[in-house]
């Protein structure tokens, strides 16, 4: 089965030049015809089951940077920051950070849209951390209920980056 490895980007900037929260990505496949080769992935690129990605990000230290995966089932999960991996005091690091976000991870069955959300702030999204970390916890009718709670967020984000813009 084929599946659609899909991109969406909440991109954030601000309007003075320092305050530029942009940030760059890199997505790899190493594609199941040929597990030698890395192959650079676009937006939007059909991979297979079997398949393997990884995304590679690079972004400011003053920034918030944030993934999150809407698997083929609309299931979320939030890829990064990992809370045991959090850097509290970044005054030492240089002012970009690179990043993997997505280790390489296999795709399987069901096929079908996988989408990564990469979101740049430069506040803490405090609403948004609380929000999954509720939806990790929740069942039944309340899921359903979460579920429209973060894709109601995702399009308010959206919506504030194309103001800007």
């Amino acid at each position: 089965m084929r599946m659609i490895f899909g991109l969406i980007l909440t991109i954030g900037f601000s309007f003075g030049q320092t305050d530029d929260i942009g940030f760059s990505y890199g997505i790899l496949g190493r594609l199941q015809s040929d597990d030698e080769q890395i192959t650079v992935l676009q937006d939007s690129s059909m991979i297979q089951t079997g398949d393997s990605v990884r995304i590679n990000v690079g972004y400011r230290k003053e920034t918030n940077f944030y993934v999150l995966y809407q698997g083929s089932q609309g299931e979320y999960m939030l890829l990064y920051p990992e809370e045991c991996g959090r850097i509290e005091d970044v005054s030492d690091l240089p002012d970009t950070l690179y990043n993997t976000v997505l280790h390489w991870s296999q795709f399987s069955d069901p096929a079908g849209f996988e989408t990564f959300y990469l979101i740049n702030s430069k506040f803490v999204l405090t609403d948004f951390h609380k929000l999954i970390k509720k939806y990790d916890k929740v069942g039944g009718i309340l899921l359903a209920l979460e579920l429209a709670w973060i894709n109601q967020l995702l399009v308010v984000l959206h919506l504030e980056v194309k103001e800007m813009n």
